[in-house]
Order: structure tokens, then sequence, then C-alpha cells
């Protein structure tokens, strides 16, 4: 079967928006595969490299970084203690410096008072 094309002076031209967003598309895509890809190959090569766990069975205890006997946690102060301490927020707020407090609005004038 022999097709021939036949371009007649009427035909639509090559829509030039659609093929730059599906090129766009394209070039996206790409960026985001190889970024994803180089990102699951780096995570699989660091995960190789760790060093190895120690157990309690091999005979040899893991050594605690921070010893946790012997530690005591200060509790909670009551409420009426925590009322008689002073701090670092106990001063007074520094004065405004700005200009005199604004008028409250008259609720008569059809707004609402807050």
């Amino acid at each position: 079967m022999l097709v021939v094309f036949v371009f007649a002076a009427n035909a639509p031209g090559v829509d030039v928006s659609g093929l730059v967003a599906g090129i766009l598309a394209v070039l996206v895509s790409a960026v985001f595969a190889t970024v994803l890809g180089i990102y699951c190959y780096k995570a699989k090569n660091k995960s190789g490299r760790r060093a190895p766990v120690r157990m309690a069975a091999d005979g040899h205890p893991a050594p605690e970084t921070v010893p946790l006997a012997g530690i005591m946690v200060p509790g909670l102060p009551s409420y009426n203690e925590a009322l008689t301490r002073s701090g670092q927020h106990d001063a007074a707020p520094p004065p405004y410096s700005g200009g005199a407090p604004s008028e409250p609005a008259d609720p008569g004038d059809g707004e609402r008072a807050v």
C-alpha cells in the first residue's frame, strides 16, 4: 500500500506553543528523574557503610555515651512556688514610645465596640 501525503495550501501549521510545552515537560521530567535517581543511588551507597552495631550478646556490652544512672531530674514547682520565684521575665515592660492612644470608637456610630 502506497501512502501519499499531499500538502494543501490550507493545511494547519505546526502548533508551536504545544511543541514548546511538550519539549519543556520532557526536559523537566528528565531533570526530576535524574535528581531522584542520584538521590536514591547515594542513599543506597550510604547505607552500606554503617558501623557494625555492638550487641550485648557479642560478649562486650555497648558503652553508654551518657550514663543515665544517678541523674536526678528536678521536679516542677507548684503553682504558688512558680508565682513567688523571680526570673528573667519578671521585669516591667519597656515604656510605650508611640503617640497618644487613640480614642475608642463611639458605639452609637453604627460600629460595634469590641
